[in-house]
């Protein structure tokens, strides 16, 4: 039992931990579309935000994600 209570808790740290990035990322990629006047439609781990203004026009933009830490 107590085996299974060290790899659940740790699984669940590594999950919160993937979570809590992904979180971060969209932050930044919302917060640079915004600043364009476009709305977040999504993003690439590689560090590409997709944004899509109003007439349907889809922006990719490169986004340093580290110059927010």
């Amino acid at each position: 039992m107590l085996l299974f209570s060290a790899v659940g808790t740790v699984l669940a740290t590594i999950t919160y931990n993937e979570g809590f990035e992904f979180g971060r990322i969209v932050g930044h990629c919302e917060v640079a579309c915004s600043v364009l006047g476009a709305d977040f439609s999504g993003f690439e781990y590689e560090g590409t935000c997709q944004c899509e203004q109003a007439g349907g026009f889809i922006l990719t933009i490169p986004v340093d994600h580290s110059f927010f830490n």
